[in-house]
């Protein structure tokens, strides 16, 4: 608010005012620049522990769906093959994270990172089956949620495996979680075509006219939560001051890629563009390694075939075979959504959806997750809040024969489009500011040591005042952020996936320009990386090469580039130096 002062005084005031202003941005010039070449720094972070965001007026359900092996293959997201009309209406009514990245490319790992914002050299979470707790007793945002009065319920894959939380889910659920009734993978007689049991491994179209009962894990799953909607809503009318928060994994995309076999006609192979030749691919030994031990743990390939003999064939229709088990998956939350809207629970329930990781088609040469290029750490995350405008009353169900017109139709825009670095750690403080829950306090900062002897804290950052700005710019704009998202993966003789098998750890920082990637040594005996063994060095401009495929390590004029984040890498994960200054 401006004052009228006359003489000599206003004249002070609007001096003073000016000069206070010139020296703020000089100030904030300097923080963000000294010493730097090079247009960014170290990440931004947000350490108060307020809620910055005002409690709702009327309580607000959660709906948190957690997708397996999805990368961003939506058509909101921009990608030219996916049919995926279901999402990309929800899209169209959400602020999406287009630069959104996991921390782990694995399923356990991640997912354990998600529930609790803390980074997994944190946990010491480097392969699937860790115990949650092996490291200290950690509060998950579910639980967090239940500790505030939150209906918490879980219906599907959310944390990794089953026996994680079930023999104390009362501690993080309501009632006790729900899983489909059958194992996808007991039923190899109903996949169509199939080849032996590798074929059934990976994919399983079903033919349903010979098979009409087949069973689908996410067809069941989304029957459950369907049910719960219209429980809720019958008994929500005699406690309006109640909320939910229910958790949904959805198996799909994950191998094997079962789904009713007409999805595949929507993706004719003339229409998916083929793996790259990977005859004429570089392969690092550490990608040849990895991609050996992958095919002999599919059991399909023989354990001395090379990978750059991979049948190109097989490798096109695995790229088929995905794409249509995201098809059959998107009109599972079609269906899913229609059921909240029909259920009157769509005007006061958040709608957040992620993944656990990516998943590489071939880039690199590789098939999977477990490598932490762009493909195997990008995930798809959007949020939906009640008070954003556009309805899901007029969401619509796509039927299947009216798939492939999606091709051919504009594709959708995402409502609010967010262009910068953002981390699947910063879901349990967004979720927690946006339901209006105390916001949890945060973590010693880059400290995985001091981070552990915390049971609640959290290392990510909320994104809520981001959802809640409700400007909508152009979603072409592109929001240039000076955040770092970080993300590691470990290597061994089998697949990581076991302590014993740990023999080199790799770090990631990704900003809005650069990827810089760097392998380290692992011993086992101390079980932490060694920092001074450097195995490795990547860096790729994503300006320049979008695709990664260019490391440039080892020109001149990215030096200053590679031993800024080699040194700030160091700097934050180093858990033994005691030099470090954290931030």
């Amino acid at each position: 608010m401006l004052f009228y002062m006359p003489g000599k005084v206003s004249n002070l005031i609007f001096i003073l005012s000016i000069a206070m202003l010139v020296l703020m941005r000089m100030v904030h010039f300097q923080y963000s620049y000294s010493g730097m070449k090079f247009p960014f720094h170290r990440p931004v972070l947000t350490v108060s522990n307020s809620n910055p965001i005002l409690k709702p007026r009327v309580p607000l359900n959660v709906l948190w769906i957690i997708f397996d092996d999805l990368r961003p293959a939506l058509g909101v997201l921009g990608d030219p093959i996916a049919l995926t009309p279901h999402l990309d209406q929800l899209g169209e009514k959400s602020t999406v994270f287009t630069e959104a990245f996991c921390q782990y490319p694995l399923c356990g790992p991640s997912r354990i990172s998600v529930l609790t914002s803390r980074r997994p050299d944190t946990l010491l979470s480097y392969f699937n089956g860790y115990p949650i707790n092996q490291t200290g007793t950690f509060v998950t945002f579910p639980q967090y949620f239940k500790e505030h009065g939150v209906v918490t319920a879980s219906f599907g894959k959310v944390f990794h495996v089953e026996d994680d939380i079930l023999f104390d889910w009362d501690r993080v659920w309501s009632s006790k979680p729900w899983f489909p009734s059958q194992n996808h993978s007991s039923v190899e007689s109903e996949c169509s075509r199939a080849q032996g049991q590798a074929q059934f491994k990976l994919m399983c179209p079903v033919d349903l006219s010979t098979h009409p009962s087949a069973f689908f894990a996410d067809n069941e799953l989304v029957r459950k939560v369907s049910e719960f909607f219209r429980n809720w809503a019958e008994t929500a009318r005699s406690n309006r001051d109640q909320s939910f928060f229910a958790a949904v994994g959805m198996h799909l995309p994950h191998v094997p890629f079962k789904f009713p076999e007409p999805y595949l006609s929507a993706y004719p192979l003339e229409r998916v563009k083929p793996m790259p030749d990977v005859e004429n691919v570089d392969f690092s030994p550490e990608i040849r390694q990895y991609t050996r031990r992958l095919f002999r743990k599919w059991n399909f390939l023989g354990k001395n075939l090379d990978p750059s003999r991979f049948n190109d064939r097989f490798r096109h229709q695995f790229k088929q075979h995905y794409y249509a088990a995201v098809s059959f998956v998107d009109r599972q939350i079609g269906t899913l959504l229609k059921s909240l809207v029909a259920a009157g629970l769509d005007e006061n329930t958040i709608i957040c959806l992620t993944s656990d990781h990516g998943f590489a088609l071939g880039e690199h040469g590789l098939i999977g997750k477990q490598y932490i290029y762009d493909v195997t750490t990008r995930v798809p995350w959007m949020i939906r809040h009640p008070s954003a405008s556009g309805s899901l009353r007029n969401f619509s169900i796509v039927p299947l024969e009216q798939l492939h017109r999606v091709a051919s139709q504009t594709r959708r825009r995402p409502l609010k489009s967010v262009a910068q670095p953002v981390e699947s750690l910063d879901i349990f403080p967004t979720l927690a500011d946006l339901a209006g829950i105390p916001a949890p306090p945060r973590c010693p900062v880059f400290n995985g040591m001091l981070s552990r002897k915390q049971p609640l804290c959290v290392e990510g950052t909320s994104q809520a005042q981001e959802v809640l700005d409700h400007s909508y710019p152009n979603p072409r704009v592109t929001n240039r952020s000076l955040r770092v998202a970080y993300s590691l993966t470990t290597q061994g003789q089998l697949m990581g996936r076991q302590k014993r098998n740990i023999s080199m750890i790799m770090y990631s920082a990704r900003d809005h320009q650069y990827r810089y990637i760097e392998s380290f040594a692992f011993n086992l005996s101390s079980y932490s990386p060694l920092f001074k063994q450097s195995l490795h060095r990547e860096l790729f401009d994503h300006v320049n090469d979008p695709d990664e495929l260019h490391n440039i390590t080892g020109l001149s004029k990215y030096k200053e580039v590679v031993d800024y984040f080699s040194k700030q890498i160091r700097s934050y994960f180093d858990v033994k130096n005691t030099s470090n200054h954290h931030p």
